[in-house]
């Protein structure tokens, strides 16, 4: 009769063959996306070729000394108003862009059609019975009144300051 088995005996890889393991699974990666890894290193060289690796490395490497005059600069009144429309830019560009790309779409298909023939009061008037020009004479109303706040906004704070 068999002996019961008490003890489970690990196999133990060693350093080699985790290494082999390890290699291989790489090059299955780098095989399976090498079009992406010819273009990433394409992408590499450009950047080298432009010194960007350089000056990357160089900003890494003298982040403090660089940051602390960037502050510096930052706290000066003049650049002010360049770094607040840089968080407004910001703030815009992490919002929803769905409107703006509307907007775009809108403008190219205009340039593409014809445009109605306005001769007169009355023919302007028949076109505000399009729905399409009405919903963007709202559009447009909507706009200007958005602008127009901002705009007497920085009127007041303009006439504030003095």
């Amino acid at each position: 009769m068999a002996q019961a088995i008490t003890t489970i005996q690990q196999v133990k890889k060693t350093s080699a063959q985790i290494q082999d393991e390890q290699l291989a699974e790489v090059q299955a990666v780098l095989a399976e996306h090498a079009d992406s890894v010819r273009a990433f290193v394409h992408l590499i060289e450009a950047m080298y070729g432009a010194g960007l690796l350089q000056a990357g490395t160089a900003l890494l490497e003298q982040g403090e000394d660089i940051l602390q005059v960037v502050v510096s600069q930052a706290a000066k009144p003049e650049y002010a108003g360049g770094l607040k429309n840089g968080l407004k830019l910001m703030q815009v560009l992490g919002s929803d862009l769905t409107p703006i790309f509307g907007m775009m779409d809108a403008l190219s298909h205009a340039s593409e059609q014809k445009s109605p023939e306005v001769t007169g009061v009355f023919s302007l008037l028949r076109a505000f019975k399009d729905p399409d020009v009405q919903a963007g004479t709202g559009y447009l109303l909507g706009m200007l009144k958005a602008i127009g706040a901002g705009v007497r906004e920085q009127s007041d704070a303009h006439s504030g300051q003095r």
